[in-house]
């Protein structure tokens, strides 16, 4: 064999040892990225199934007797229960912040933030309990808001309530992340179909709420990390974690 044959033997045991190097490396990358190890990171111990929905009365500023019955009801520990279990779907409120650009000399145009803006609405679709409770106190507050005529409108903190906590749960029933939606009051009941192909169906109703602002509460993040004030309800006057007034 001669002195080239040689070295072009060498030269091509030499890439062998590399590319079984690189397939070794690229065997590890596969074993951390497979399902097991990503199935691993992912707690099963919070599901979207599993959420309280509690109304925090009437506005302390209330003036309209009738409104501060049908939101002082809604918001009892025991219609709370029950509204907990028949809300088969509840939004989780979004926010953005608006902006705008900001050009300093010849450089790229930035988006700035300038304001938060609370995004959408809060929308939740109720099963009809036996006694027919539920819809007909959304009804109630719904059509109290203005006045049959549409010639008067209620007073603003007439008709809006305080607060709504929404918490997730865990598998375990321990509360794990709590909002809190503040001045929230029922913008509309939407309508509702029926049919002949409904039959093995539920009936239904959807409330779509508009709010003022919403936060966070103390509590959310890893499962047990939790604190004594999380799954109480809110009052107005009360302060959060950052000292900002409710309902102010």
């Amino acid at each position: 064999m001669s002195q080239s044959e040689i070295n072009n033997d060498v030269a091509l045991q030499g890439n062998n040892v590399q590319f079984s190097q690189s397939s070794s490396n690229n065997e590890n990358t596969e074993t951390s990225n497979s399902v097991d190890s990503i199935k691993a990171q992912i707690t099963t111990a919070v599901r979207p199934s599993l959420y309280t929905v509690q109304f925090g009365g009437a506005h302390p500023r209330n003036n309209d007797q009738s409104l501060q019955v049908v939101i002082n009801k809604i918001s009892t520990p025991a219609f709370s229960r029950k509204l907990s279990t028949l809300t088969e779907e509840i939004t989780w409120p979004g926010k953005t912040y608006s902006t705008q650009p900001s050009i300093v000399a010849n450089n790229p145009a930035v988006k700035m933030p300038y304001t938060a803006t609370y995004t959408g609405e809060i929308t939740a679709t109720f099963q009809i309990d036996k006694d027919n409770q539920i819809m007909n106190h959304f009804q109630k507050w719904h059509e109290l808001i203005m006045s049959k005529d549409q010639t008067q409108l209620s007073y603003y903190y007439d008709y809006c309530c305080p607060s709504l906590t929404i918490t997730q749960m865990t598998t375990n029933g321990e509360p794990w992340m709590s909002v809190l939606v503040e001045e929230i009051w029922p913008e509309s009941i939407r309508e509702r179909t029926y049919g002949h192909n409904l039959a093995n169906s539920l009936t239904k109703f959807t409330v779509s709420f508009s709010f003022k602002k919403w936060r966070y509460l103390q509590g959310f993040g890893q499962v047990g990390e939790l604190t004594n004030n999380l799954g109480q309800t809110p009052q107005f006057g009360d302060t959060d974690e950052y000292g900002s007034l409710i309902g102010g």
